[in-house]
């Protein structure tokens, strides 16, 4: 006889409880897998425009920083500015830099991560060192630009940091909300992202690189000329109604003889510590690159606590440098037409018919230059701005003792 198996009715409902576990686990699983989804969907995003406001936001500062030098330092007729360098007309300048970044970042990127006018909040100061070495990170003097309701327009010390911030707030109008998310409407989180962009004018020195040349050329000037001739000098340049910019300029001049140097204001340099003529129209046009100076590399450091004495010539020989002045004017003239005449001239204290002490630095703008009628190279050049990353700056309390440059900067992310 065969048996059958009767099934087991309890075997039976085990077996179904057993499923019904595992479906309900399943569903908990896929459920919990969800939320994980969401949630890691949720975070990828808010670090996306996390990111994309932190880029915005250096790039922005990066590019309206500049415009907080005031022009108004340049100029020196007395009365003109009674109470000084105003930066009310730069911030406002800062402000519309920063819109029109804004602007352009927003048509180069999708729209979720677009940052709206209301997003965006700019404010001055002043970092009094970017490097931290002589004190933790501090920003002096915040005030929100053309804040009527904050401190004076004329800070001191003038401003040289700007800070921007994009952020997009929760309630705001503008807010940042979940991808994925179970409530209507969906939760929205503040997402921000800051930046310091600083004008770092405590110059040292330059450092050119195998890629960029450090705007550097061959003749230094006379600090006194600098301080006493400029400042009394022409306002001829350019030549607009009614007449030039209220910046002054300075006629650069070497000597007239090996015996006669008695208006003599500038002398040619050599960087690298050998007199090499040829050198010095190259580096009048294209700058100084690393091969032009000592195998470090490096120019400086330069200050008045610490000055770098280099060979120099106040008077071109003509039996020994046939032809060098009119190379020079012609190089200078070339400068002077090029779409970028600014330049970056040293200053010297001392010259001792061999060498010069250098003690600092000047930019300025070429105008032109000539050979006048005792044969000797004179130029022009009126004071401006230059900010160039091959500028090698240090902390306040470096042993140099740097002093603030009005005119040569380094921009940076300084915090």
């Amino acid at each position: 006889m065969i048996r059958l198996p009767i099934a087991c009715p309890r075997r039976k409902r085990r077996t179904a409880l057993r499923r019904g576990v595992v479906a309900c686990l399943m569903m908990w699983l896929l459920l919990v897998s969800l939320l994980m989804a969401a949630w890691v969907w949720n975070w990828n995003y808010l670090v996306l425009v996390n990111r994309s406001m932190q880029q915005k936001s250096d790039i922005i500062a990066l590019a309206a920083a500049p415009v907080l030098l005031d022009e108004d330092i340049l100029r020196d007729f007395p009365g003109l500015l009674p109470l000084g360098p105003d930066q009310t007309d730069d911030f406002a300048e800062a402000v519309a830099t920063a819109e029109s970044y804004r602007l352009q970042n927003n048509h180069a990127g999708s729209q979720p991560l677009r940052v709206d006018s209301g997003d965006m909040r700019l404010t001055s100061g002043y970092v009094p060192d970017v490097t931290g070495q002589s004190a933790p990170f501090r920003f002096e003097d915040p005030r929100p630009l053309l804040d009527p309701a904050g401190p004076p327009a004329t800070p001191n010390p003038q401003h040289n940091t700007l800070y921007v911030e994009c952020r997009r707030l929760a309630g705001g109008s503008h807010p940042v909300r979940y991808l994925i998310d179970n409530c209507s409407p969906r939760r929205a989180v503040d997402v921000l992202g800051g930046a310091f962009a600083t004008l770092d004018n405590l110059v040292i020195g330059f450092r050119p690189t195998a890629t960029a040349n450090s705007p550097v050329v061959p003749i230094a000037i006379l600090t006194d000329a600098w301080a006493g001739e400029r400042t009394t000098g022409p306002d001829d340049y350019p030549d607009v109604v009614p007449v030039g910019n209220h910046i002054r300029e300075l006629q650069l001049r070497l000597a007239k003889s090996a015996t006669d140097a008695t208006d003599a204001n500038a002398v040619l340099t050599f960087y690298d510590g050998t007199i090499n003529a040829g050198q010095l129209t190259g580096q009048i046009i294209a700058g100084l690159c690393a091969g032009d100076l000592p195998p470090n590399g490096c120019l400086g450091p330069v200050t008045v606590t610490a000055p770098l004495s280099l060979p120099a010539i106040q008077w071109v020989n003509p039996v020994s440098y046939p032809g060098l002045n009119s190379d020079l004017a012609a190089a200078l003239d070339a400068v002077a037409i090029s779409t970028n005449p600014r330049r970056v001239f040293p200053l010297y204290e001392d010259f001792s018919g061999t060498q010069a002490q250098l003690v600092g630095f000047v930019a300025a703008t070429v105008h032109g230059a000539e050979i006048d009628a005792d044969g000797r190279l004179t130029a022009i050049v009126e004071p401006c701005f230059i900010i160039h990353h091959t500028t090698w700056t240090a902390a306040p309390n470096h042993p140099s003792i740097p002093a603030r440059n009005v005119y040569i900067h380094k921009l940076r992310l300084s915090h």
